[in-house]
């Protein structure tokens, strides 16, 4: 009988070896479970986390280039402020074409808000530098509008010997033009 108590106390000893080592696998696959979730979730807040990033890089982009394209616009502007600035740039701008540039006036209603701005000017030159300064004049930042435009050829004039009537006759040399103009600068701030 001896043999079966000790027989039986290793069986029930196997058994319950057996029972703890389930359970300890089990314990195991649950903790592996978890460990598996939470590298799951991990790598999908890192993708999403990646996916925000390029999503805010993105967005960053946008808006430098919002604000660059900002900066131009209140740059083609012009203010009170800027408004001796704007007349040298017109006046150099005149320079580099070789043109003799004089500024008439320059005069607004002076109501508050975005008006007008117009300068009456004159300018002598060849005819294809005056062409030249008028082209790049309407091609800058800012809207102008011509509202007054006379473009003329210098001449001479010469009385005809023994009549009171006067001719008039080319100039001597290359033909000098002379424009007088007047111009709307639509982007005009108070």
């Amino acid at each position: 009988m001896k043999a079966l108590k000790i027989h039986y106390i290793a069986l029930s000893i196997s058994i319950l070896f057996a029972i703890a080592t389930a359970l300890g696998f089990w314990q195991f696959s649950v903790v592996m479970n978890n460990r598996q979730n939470r590298v799951k979730d991990v790598k999908e807040k890192f993708a999403i986390y990646k996916g925000n990033k390029e999503v805010f890089e993105q967005e960053t982009k946008q808006m430098k280039l919002l604000l660059e394209k900002t900066t131009k616009l209140e740059q083609a502007i012009v203010t009170t402020s800027t408004l001796p600035t704007f007349l040298s740039t017109i006046e150099n701008l005149a320079k580099e074409k070789n043109i003799t540039f004089n500024i008439i006036s320059a005069q607004n209603s002076g109501k508050v808000g975005v008006e007008k701005l117009v300068i009456d000017f004159s300018a002598k030159g060849d005819f294809k530098s005056i062409n030249d300064f008028l082209n790049t004049l309407s091609h800058q930042l800012y809207q102008v509008n011509f509202n007054k435009f006379v473009l003329f050829a210098e001449v001479d004039t010469v009385q005809v010997p023994g009549t009171t009537i006067v001719k008039v006759v080319p100039k001597a040399g290359p033909i000098i033009w002379g424009l007088t103009a007047s111009i709307d600068v639509v982007s005009f701030s108070i």
